[in-house]
Protein backbone atom coordinates (compact mmCIF):
# COMPACT_ATOMS: atom_id res chain seq x y z
CA UNK A 1 0.00 0.00 0.00
CA UNK A 2 3.36 2.32 0.64
CA UNK A 3 3.95 2.05 -2.95
CA UNK A 4 0.39 2.90 -4.22
CA UNK A 5 0.55 5.86 -1.78
CA UNK A 6 3.70 7.04 -2.99
CA UNK A 7 2.34 6.83 -6.21
CA UNK A 8 -0.75 8.61 -6.12
CA UNK A 9 0.73 11.41 -3.98
CA UNK A 10 3.66 11.37 -6.33
CA UNK A 11 2.14 11.82 -9.63
CA UNK A 12 -0.98 14.00 -8.12
CA UNK A 13 1.03 17.20 -8.00
CA UNK A 14 1.66 17.52 -11.94
CA UNK A 15 -1.44 14.77 -13.48
CA UNK A 16 -4.95 15.30 -14.03
CA UNK A 17 -6.75 13.37 -11.50
CA UNK A 18 -8.62 10.86 -13.52
CA UNK A 19 -5.33 10.03 -15.11
CA UNK A 20 -3.71 9.45 -11.37
CA UNK A 21 -6.96 7.62 -10.41
CA UNK A 22 -6.88 5.13 -13.45
CA UNK A 23 -3.08 4.61 -12.93
CA UNK A 24 -3.22 4.07 -9.01
CA UNK A 25 -6.45 1.59 -9.64
CA UNK A 26 -4.56 -0.51 -12.04
CA UNK A 27 -1.41 -0.64 -9.51
CA UNK A 28 -3.89 -1.45 -6.81
CA UNK A 29 -5.62 -4.12 -9.17
CA UNK A 30 -2.41 -5.68 -10.47
CA UNK A 31 -1.17 -5.78 -6.62
CA UNK A 32 -4.11 -7.12 -4.70
CA UNK A 33 -4.68 -3.92 -3.16
CA UNK A 34 -8.03 -3.64 -1.94
CA UNK A 35 -9.70 -1.97 -4.35
CA UNK A 36 -10.83 1.91 -2.80
CA UNK A 37 -7.62 2.11 -1.82
CA UNK A 38 -6.53 4.48 -4.48
CA UNK A 39 -9.63 6.35 -4.20
CA UNK A 40 -9.11 7.37 -0.41
CA UNK A 41 -5.63 7.63 -0.53
CA UNK A 42 -6.48 10.30 -3.81
CA UNK A 43 -8.51 12.05 -1.58
CA UNK A 44 -5.87 12.30 1.65
CA UNK A 45 -3.53 13.78 -1.19
CA UNK A 46 -5.95 16.06 -2.19
CA UNK A 47 -7.26 17.52 1.10
CA UNK A 48 -3.94 17.84 2.53
CA UNK A 49 -2.20 21.07 2.91
CA UNK A 50 0.19 21.74 0.79
CA UNK A 51 3.20 23.24 1.31
CA UNK A 52 4.50 26.31 -0.62
CA UNK A 53 7.39 24.20 -2.14
CA UNK A 54 8.04 20.56 -1.90
CA UNK A 55 11.25 19.92 -3.20
CA UNK A 56 11.38 16.09 -1.55
CA UNK A 57 8.27 15.27 -4.42
CA UNK A 58 8.67 18.19 -6.82
CA UNK A 59 5.56 19.96 -5.89
CA UNK A 60 5.16 23.51 -6.39
CA UNK A 61 2.44 26.11 -6.34
CA UNK A 62 1.68 26.11 -10.61
CA UNK A 63 1.18 22.23 -10.87
CA UNK A 64 -0.22 21.35 -7.13
CA UNK A 65 -4.14 21.22 -7.69
CA UNK A 66 -4.27 21.27 -3.96
CA UNK A 67 -3.88 25.39 -4.27
CA UNK A 68 -6.76 25.82 -6.08
CA UNK A 69 -9.77 24.84 -3.78
CA UNK A 70 -12.23 25.21 -6.72
CA UNK A 71 -10.82 22.47 -8.85
CA UNK A 72 -9.84 20.42 -5.43
CA UNK A 73 -13.17 20.17 -4.32
CA UNK A 74 -14.18 18.96 -8.21
CA UNK A 75 -11.27 16.06 -7.93
CA UNK A 76 -12.32 15.59 -4.02
CA UNK A 77 -16.20 14.61 -5.40
CA UNK A 78 -15.36 12.92 -8.15
CA UNK A 79 -13.16 10.76 -6.01
CA UNK A 80 -15.65 10.51 -3.50
CA UNK A 81 -18.33 9.39 -6.01
CA UNK A 82 -16.36 6.25 -6.31
CA UNK A 83 -16.73 4.82 -2.73
CA UNK A 84 -19.28 3.67 -0.60
CA UNK A 85 -20.83 6.35 1.66
CA UNK A 86 -19.55 4.47 5.01
CA UNK A 87 -16.10 4.69 3.13
CA UNK A 88 -16.21 8.61 2.30
CA UNK A 89 -16.82 9.13 5.80
CA UNK A 90 -14.02 7.03 7.08
CA UNK A 91 -11.67 9.20 4.49
CA UNK A 92 -12.86 12.54 5.09
CA UNK A 93 -12.73 12.05 8.56
CA UNK A 94 -9.55 11.13 8.82
CA UNK A 95 -8.55 13.96 6.46
CA UNK A 96 -10.36 16.15 9.00
CA UNK A 97 -8.63 15.33 11.64
CA UNK A 98 -4.73 14.94 9.85
CA UNK A 99 -5.99 18.51 8.50
CA UNK A 100 -6.71 19.78 12.28
CA UNK A 101 -3.17 18.07 13.19
CA UNK A 102 -1.26 19.62 10.74
CA UNK A 103 0.59 22.88 11.79
CA UNK A 104 0.78 24.33 8.46
CA UNK A 105 -2.91 24.33 7.95
CA UNK A 106 -3.39 26.04 11.26
CA UNK A 107 -4.55 29.57 9.33
CA UNK A 108 -5.85 27.73 6.21
CA UNK A 109 -10.03 27.86 6.90
CA UNK A 110 -10.99 27.97 3.39
CA UNK A 111 -9.07 23.95 3.72
CA UNK A 112 -10.92 23.52 6.52
CA UNK A 113 -14.08 24.87 5.44
CA UNK A 114 -14.29 22.43 2.63
CA UNK A 115 -12.96 19.31 4.58
CA UNK A 116 -16.13 20.11 7.00
CA UNK A 117 -18.55 20.48 4.63
CA UNK A 118 -17.63 17.62 2.68
CA UNK A 119 -17.69 15.44 5.11
CA UNK A 120 -21.23 16.84 6.78
CA UNK A 121 -22.67 16.44 3.90
CA UNK A 122 -21.41 12.38 4.01
CA UNK A 123 -22.84 12.47 7.58
CA UNK A 124 -26.31 13.52 6.17
CA UNK A 125 -25.87 10.69 4.01
CA UNK A 126 -25.49 8.21 5.87
CA UNK A 127 -28.20 9.28 8.54
CA UNK A 128 -30.79 8.39 5.53
CA UNK A 129 -29.31 4.22 6.06
CA UNK A 130 -31.34 2.68 7.76
CA UNK A 131 -29.12 0.78 9.48
CA UNK A 132 -26.67 3.71 10.87
CA UNK A 133 -25.89 4.16 14.66
CA UNK A 134 -28.67 7.30 14.79
CA UNK A 135 -26.93 8.33 17.82
CA UNK A 136 -23.19 8.02 16.76
CA UNK A 137 -24.26 10.13 13.58
CA UNK A 138 -26.19 13.06 15.98
CA UNK A 139 -22.80 13.10 18.17
CA UNK A 140 -20.77 13.48 15.16
CA UNK A 141 -23.44 15.90 13.37
CA UNK A 142 -22.96 17.87 16.76
CA UNK A 143 -19.09 17.64 16.70
CA UNK A 144 -18.84 18.93 12.93
CA UNK A 145 -21.47 21.82 13.65
CA UNK A 146 -18.91 23.06 16.72
CA UNK A 147 -15.98 23.07 14.69
CA UNK A 148 -18.08 25.01 12.28
CA UNK A 149 -18.73 27.81 14.76
CA UNK A 150 -15.07 27.66 15.71
CA UNK A 151 -13.83 27.80 12.61
CA UNK A 152 -16.58 30.89 11.79
CA UNK A 153 -14.80 32.74 15.23
CA UNK A 154 -11.49 31.90 13.90
CA UNK A 155 -11.83 33.31 10.50
CA UNK A 156 -13.51 36.44 11.58
CA UNK A 157 -11.16 37.41 13.72
CA UNK A 158 -7.99 36.79 12.55
CA UNK A 159 -8.62 37.91 8.63
CA UNK A 160 -7.80 41.39 8.61
CA UNK A 161 -3.97 40.24 10.58
CA UNK A 162 -1.25 39.78 8.29
CA UNK A 163 0.56 36.34 8.61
Amino acid sequence: EKYCRDLIWNAATSLDVEIVMRLSSKFAHAYGLNKVFPQTSLVEFLLSSPKKMDTSRGSNCESDIRFDLIMTESAVRLCLSYLPVINQSKVLRKCLIDLERDSRASRDYDRHTLVLTLYSECLGKLVTRKETRVKALEAETLRVQRRFDVLALLSTTFESYPW
